[in-house]
């Protein structure tokens, strides 16, 4: 791969995505401080973040080591890295939990309070000509990035490691991140209530972990999400289906047997009961009426024909029965008397 330090002081980018380079990369370049994007993905590389030391790349903004072999945990420097607008973990063998100090990442936070975005090598043209193209997975397709589009995409993927523990709360400081996927992983606990302040997220995925508990009804805070997905934990309770979220299908909720409700075709136990307690009033309504319809017909023989007539022409229910009741009656007769006729 390369040699034992790389001396590259005034090194802005490195592209080497795509290849077949094997060993470590980031220490490696501890000497390149101004390197603003760097993308190694699909590669050999095996750094394990644990033992090596990360350097300090004050200025990164885009890093991708997707489909790599690295391991160990996820080290704090990552924090150290304010300027990011884009890190991409896919499909490594990282372990550990996610540190909560991502909520150190100013531009994650809020682009708007940061004012206007400062110029970046993606918005420079001579640049960009050599630079390529940045590939990030978002709302499920795998696209490229480039020029101005870049500029404003910012995203954290995590997503076919081994992390474990829970998801921090301060992830839902992040209100600047457009897609958040930690999906494949180990993650246990519940959804962080905090995840529906996260005001421009776009993409949520989640998806085949470990968490448990209600999905928390403050996600549908979330007016620019359009992706989404918790399918295959182990969450209960009923789904938050109105705003954005009548918009997604079974399969963003699938593989989680406690689920109820809308889309999936699952009633929550509070509508059973409520359907039984329907049903059953119903059928207590229904023998009170009987009681007093057939109540008053014992009635009406004292009152004479013009009581009884009066009663019916109050009671629209009853002079229905009534009238049923008197058709029953002729058409037993009727056939009854046809029966006689041909037996005769």
């Amino acid at each position: 791969m390369f040699a034992d330090q790389v001396y590259l002081p005034n090194l802005r980018f490195l592209f080497l995505s795509h290849n077949r380079l094997m060993g470590s990369v980031l220490h490696k370049l501890s000497n390149a401080s101004n390197l603003e994007a760097l993308d190694a993905g699909r590669n050999g590389f095996s750094d394990n973040l644990s033992r090596s030391v990360i350097p300090q790349f004050p200025s990164m903004t885009v890093l991708s080591l997707r489909e790599n072999s690295l391991s160990g945990h996820l080290p704090a420097q990552l924090c150290e890295m304010e300027n990011l607008h884009l890190l991409d973990l896919f499909g490594n063998n990282l372990s550990g939990q996610i540190p909560p100090c991502v909520n150190n990442i100013s531009f994650w936070k809020s682009k708007n309070e940061a004012g206007a975005v400062r110029r970046a090598w993606w918005l420079d043209k001579d640049a960009s000509q050599t630079a390529g193209i940045i590939y990030f997975t978002s709302k499920n397709m795998f696209s490229p990035y480039k020029g101005d589009p870049l500029s404003w995409m910012t995203g954290l993927d995590l997503s076919s490691n081994r992390i474990d523990g829970l998801i921090p709360p301060e992830v839902g400081q992040l209100k600047g991140l457009r897609s958040l996927n930690l999906s494949n992983n180990f993650l246990r606990g519940s959804i962080p209530a905090s995840l529906g302040d996260m005001d421009d997220l776009e993409s949520l995925d989640l998806s085949h972990n470990d968490l448990s508990g209600e999905i928390p009804r403050e996600l549908v805070r979330l007016h620019f999400i359009s992706s989404f997905s918790v399918a295959f934990n182990n969450l209960s309770g009923v789904i938050p289906y109105e705003k954005q979220f009548s918009s997604f299908s079974r399969k963003s909720y699938e593989g989680n047997q406690g689920l109820c409700g809308l889309p999936l075709e699952i009633d929550c136990p509070a509508d059973r009961q409520e359907t039984r307690e329907i049903g059953a009033g119903k059928d207590k309504s229904a023998r009170l009426e009987d009681g007093m319809f057939y109540s008053f017909l014992a009635m009406s023989v004292g009152l004479g024909f013009w009581g009884f007539l009066g009663m019916l022409l109050l009671n629209r229910r009853w002079r229905m029965r009534y009238f049923n009741a008197i058709d029953g009656y002729f058409d037993t007769y009727v056939e009854s008397f046809r029966t006689d006729g041909t037996h005769s």
